[in-house]
């Protein structure tokens, strides 16, 4: 396992890439997917840096969860 900056990037026995991070609050995600490539891991990983950083981020399916409730209310 690939220790980064943020996040974490392991080689799985079929050649694909498993990417994992922790969070501000502890918590240890994982992605997704799996990722053909390191460097398709490492995109992705720099794409949640940012959103920690910028203070975007949302844990998964929270943002959907949102989504659909504000669309449910708004529905006649």
């Amino acid at each position: 396992m690939t220790r980064r900056r943020f996040g974490y990037i392991r080689k799985l026995p079929s050649g694909h890439f498993h990417a994992s991070y922790q969070t501000p609050d502890g918590h240890r995600h994982n992605a997704p997917e799996t990722y053909r490539t390191e460097a398709d891991a490492r995109r992705f990983l720099d794409r949640i840096q940012q959103e920690v950083e910028r203070g975007h981020w949302q844990p998964d399916g929270r943002l959907g969860q949102r989504t659909c409730r504000r669309r449910l209310k708004t529905r006649p």
